[in-house]
């Protein structure tokens, strides 16, 4: 792949997919957690943040196997498919979170 795309995963997957939790992800996990566990979910909690984390999650597969294919040092798509993955478990667990 090309350095652009180097420049973009690098800069995508440090805002995403990195060991801490960006706002948004922490809304949704607590959002998730609260469901889970027979609570009321969050009260500001909007739809539109869960399509948008889902747009994420799908952009961080996408450079996943983008990743994949270049044989890239630098993008770790393993990273990106384990955020991925639970961003996707946080959605999917209740349909009350949509």
């Amino acid at each position: 792949m090309t350095d652009d795309f180097e420049k973009l995963a690098k800069t995508f997957m440090g805002d995403l997919s990195g060991n801490k939790l960006p706002p948004k992800y922490a809304r949704l996990y607590s959002q998730y957690s609260r469901i889970s566990m027979n609570q009321p979910g969050l009260p500001t909690w909007k739809s539109s943040e869960a399509f948008s984390i889902l747009d994420d999650a799908i952009r961080l597969i996408e450079i996943g196997f983008m990743a994949g294919e270049s044989n890239s040092g630098t993008t770790d798509k393993m990273t990106n498919f384990r955020r991925a993955g639970e961003l996707l478990e946080w959605l999917a667990h209740e349909k009350k979170i949509l």
